[in-house]
């Protein structure tokens, strides 16, 4: 059994992240569209790794004020310096940005499982 994700953004994002993360230490044990749903779901499934699409800024904010140790990724649809900052100041503890590499792609999410919650380290650990 992998650390437990589980990833919200649209399902074709969904579906290709699920693909990526076959055979690898990363379990995708659930994954939805409505962001709206992310509280109750992780306290539901107290999942290791939550990856959610940057829309999804606000529940994201609600979930790390009462989770401040939860494991956060944002899948950004672009790479804007506003967006990486954004995404940091809410509570993520690295970024995704299309297209997708598998190598980046687990790379990115056991440093996100790995690095306490500081922007600095974040950023020097050049997650992307």
């Amino acid at each position: 059994m992998g650390h437990r994700t589980i990833i919200f953004d649209n399902e074709r994002n969904c579906t290709e992240l699920k693909s990526l993360l076959e055979n690898s230490s990363f379990e995708v044990i659930m994954t939805a569209q409505d962001p709206t749903s992310l509280h109750s779901i992780y306290e539901i499934h107290l999942p290791h790794l939550v990856i959610i699409q940057f829309s999804g800024l606000a529940e994201l904010n609600k979930l790390y004020s009462r989770h401040r140790n939860a494991n956060i990724v944002v899948n950004l649809e672009n790479h804007q310096a506003q967006q990486v900052e954004d995404a940091f100041n809410h509570g993520a503890k690295g970024y995704l940005t299309q297209p997708y590499e598998r190598g980046k792609l687990i790379a990115t999410l056991t440093a996100a499982m790995n690095i306490p919650n500081s922007k600095f380290h974040i950023k020097d650990s050049s997650c992307y």
